[in-house]
């Protein structure tokens, strides 16, 4: 009864991961819903093998075998179930890890699939902020914003991944799975939002002392409300006089004295909703 006490009273806790803001389970975008059908395939079947395990060895040791002479000579019968067991256990193995690694292969290459008609943003990783930049053909419809991404509900929204230092992560849980950020190349990685709301995403690579604060939000909204985003950037830019270049005015620093005036920067840009970065 203790152990099923403690038990009871510990289960609350390791569950309480499971859940909230930053939650891999808590799943709103397609990337991630293919992640977290991924994680209950594996949980599960890995579940099931354990029990049959633990079946098997209860059964081998409580069931009640007859002294034999010779204990160390197997009989003919004997041979023919252990090497049907083996034979089985093997080819179920086989099958389990076939079966994972061909639904891995595909849930990881659905997430930098790129279509026709997809807005297309460049996120460079830099200690200790991100910058934003959406990318179009037209230059005057391109801007930057620092540490928040707005994308519209229901729409593939294509991501350009790249660091401009060390090796960083890019990770929103409930929306897609993580992407490295190598400087020197250019990763892609495609999320879509299905539901209205705003979610967090963390740096999920150590890369430096301020590592930890390393965070942005993904606003997802109607695209109504989206296109809005231009013309709310290009007044700030008419009311500024110019074009401000983040990277300019936000340079990468590599001392932990100086990430205050680069997080100062990053947070007082105006994302073009009235909110700030984080």
């Amino acid at each position: 009864m203790k152990g099923s006490g403690r038990l009871a009273f510990l289960m609350p806790i390791f569950l309480a991961g499971c859940g909230g803001r930053q939650s891999a389970l808590d799943a709103h975008g397609v990337s991630a819903i293919g992640i977290k059908q991924l994680i209950i395939l594996i949980t599960a079947v890995c579940s099931v093998v354990w029990a049959a395990v633990m079946v098997a060895l209860i059964v081998a040791l409580w069931r009640h075998r007859t002294e034999r002479a010779r204990p160390i000579d197997l009989e003919p019968h004997v041979e023919r179930r252990m090497f049907g067991t083996v034979l089985g256990a093997t080819i179920a193995t086989t099958l389990i890890i076939t079966g994972f690694t061909v639904a891995s292969f595909f849930t990881t290459r659905a997430l930098g699939t790129a279509g026709g008609d997809e807005l297309i943003i460049r996120v460079r990783g830099s200690q200790w902020w991100w910058n934003v930049e959406y990318l179009d053909p037209q230059p005057d419809k391109a801007f930057q914003t620092a540490n928040e991404i707005h994308l519209p509900v229901g729409r593939n929204v294509h991501l350009k991944l790249e660091g401009d230092d060390v090796i960083h992560s890019f990770w929103v849980p409930s929306l897609a799975g993580k992407q490295d950020l190598i400087p020197g190349r250019v990763n892609e990685l495609t999320i879509r939002a299905e539901r209205a709301g705003i979610y967090r995403g963390q740096c999920a690579e150590f890369c430096g002392l301020q590592h930890a604060h390393m965070a942005f939000l993904v606003v997802a909204e109607p695209q109504d409300q989206f296109d809005q985003l231009l013309p709310a950037q290009v007044r700030q830019r008419i009311s500024l006089h110019g074009s401000i270049s983040l990277t300019k005015y936000a340079p990468t620093f590599h001392s932990a004295d100086h990430v205050l005036v680069s997080r100062y920067v990053a947070s007082n840009t105006d994302t073009g909703n009235g909110r700030k970065g984080v």
